[in-house]
């Protein structure tokens, strides 16, 4: 993976989001994901193993899947999905200023509705929803 910018962070420090390249078999095609990084001095490790074992077993299409984890320099990296239109948050504030159309707002409240209820059927509560945690795909 090669690491490119940095999409986002976390307010506690302890993790940023950043663009990638990955390299795919067979070694002639490159795809653009997204890297998690998580400082593994700073989050509990037992806690960490939980997150990443329970993202593992998520599948649905509301939610980005985790497509590897791995431990590289002393970091936790989780590679998911890339969504170039970045976040809602970044929908809002850079193209969308004076607010959405509601036809808009329901869509993606709809959406976010489908994904909770997955999450919540299979025993998972997402802890931190906020729009710059809910990511809008560029092929939509």
């Amino acid at each position: 993976y090669q690491l490119r910018a940095c999409i986002g962070a976390s307010e506690s420090g302890t993790s940023s989001v950043r663009v990638a390249t990955c390299q795919l078999a067979g070694g002639d095609q490159q795809a653009e994901v997204a890297v998690k990084v998580v400082d593994l001095e700073k989050r509990s490790l037992v806690q960490l193993q939980q997150e990443v074992m329970r993202m593992s077993q998520l599948s649905n299409r509301n939610l980005a899947p985790l497509h590897a984890a791995f431990v590289s320099r002393g970091e936790l990296w989780l590679v998911m999905q890339y969504h170039a239109a970045g976040s809602c948050c970044d929908v809002m504030r850079y193209a969308h200023r004076h607010g959405l159309e509601e036809d808009v707002v329901l869509t993606i409240l709809r959406e976010v509705a489908f994904g909770l209820d997955y999450l919540h059927r299979n025993g998972t509560i997402h802890r931190h929803l906020k729009s710059s945690n809910i990511l809008i795909d560029a092929k939509v």
